[in-house]
């Protein structure tokens, strides 16, 4: 995936300009640019696109002329997330394939290095889901942020499901058949690359399904007692299911493993990785104390001059220990026994 690291801009005055290697140069911008709108984002080997207000350019990173390739409405508000959000662009040079990705919705389209810019043919509103090994594209069908009559490329509207960005038209995945999470209409997607299995596992409502590559599978080991529904996460090189007040880790085999909690937890359980000590800390606000592990089997209570540490801050800079909270003391963890 080709994602838009590009130069350093800085504004001066009502002009644009662009940092690189240390020279600084009038930036290139679409038509439509003022003072105050987003600068251009950079994709090597693709080309520079931009949005303002609304309107999605691009250019030839050989060439200065911008061409407008889509255009949907945007809103930001304190309510409400802009679409452009996440702007990322995935491009397979062999296929002359592109694909855009915002916040809430995939642009699918063709890129040939002879043209001026993509042709975008349709877009498909709805969460994205990443298959790495593959580089394909899922979104799960539902509702986009905004939505007008003149968006364009043309909107498709799926049935509620996993589909794949496929050229020209989206494809339905095969395989299991899932409906999308969701908290009340709004979605609530949970996603994780599990290494091991080269697989990606998403949330669905009742549960979670594993994508291979080809096909979607239920896990139905996954399953979890209560009202909370658990998330993924990545912590430690290690792959997490985590719910409110329990905690189970994700084997090689796509098993599930139930991490022993060293307390009754009556309040939401936090767990977090220290890369410098190679240790985990587990805390819950209603606990008096914080629990270390080198392994998310055993647990043992974390003590700093005698007393209790009750919460961890952080990695601190430029040494090899922890930032902790004491009842009276801020400390330094420096190892783990």
């Amino acid at each position: 995936m080709n994602l838009g690291d590009g130069p350093i801009y800085a504004y001066v005055g009502e002009k644009l300009f662009r940092i690189t290697a240390g020279n600084l140069e009038e930036a290139v911008v679409p038509p439509t640019w003022s003072a105050g709108d987003c600068v251009p984002i950079d994709f090597p080997g693709v080309g520079v696109f931009a949005h303002v207000k609304g309107q999605i350019w691009f250019r030839r990173e050989d060439s200065r002329e911008w061409h407008g390739i889509a255009h949907i409405k945007d809103i930001l508000s304190l309510y409400s997330q802009s679409p452009f959000s996440i702007f990322q662009v995935q491009y397979n040079e062999k296929t002359e394939d592109i694909w855009l990705m915002l916040e809430d919705r995939v642009m699918v389209g063709r890129f040939d290095q002879d043209d001026e810019a993509p042709a975008f043919d349709y877009q498909l509103a709805g969460d994205v889901v990443l298959h790495p090994p593959t580089g394909k594209i899922l979104v799960w069908s539902g509702d986009a942020l905004t939505d007008q009559e003149n968006d364009t490329p043309r909107p498709i509207y799926s049935k509620a499901g996993l589909w794949e960005m496929t050229a020209n038209t989206p494809t339905r995945v095969p395989g299991f058949q899932a409906l999308p999470r969701l908290s009340g209409t709004v979605p609530l997607l949970s996603t994780i690359f599990h290494a091991p299995s080269q697989a990606t596992i998403v949330s669905h409502f009742d549960g979670f399904a594993v994508f291979d590559g080809e096909t979607l599978q239920n896990l139905p080991q996954f399953s979890s007692e209560g009202d909370r529904k658990p998330f993924l996460r990545k912590i430690g090189g290690r792959h997490i299911l985590s719910s409110w007040d329990w905690l189970a880790e994700i084997t090689n085999d796509l098993d599930v493993r139930p991490i022993p909690l060293p307390q009754t937890a009556k309040q939401r359980v936090e767990l977090s990785y220290s890369s410098k000590l190679e240790t985990f800390f587990l805390h819950s606000a209603g606990w008096k104390t914080v629990f270390a592990s080198p392994d998310l089997v055993s647990f043992q209570q974390v003590h700093g001059d005698g007393e209790p540490i009750i919460s961890v801050i952080g990695e601190m800079p430029g040494e090899n220990a922890v930032l902790a909270n004491s009842k009276h003391k801020v400390l330094l963890i420096k190892h783990c026994e």
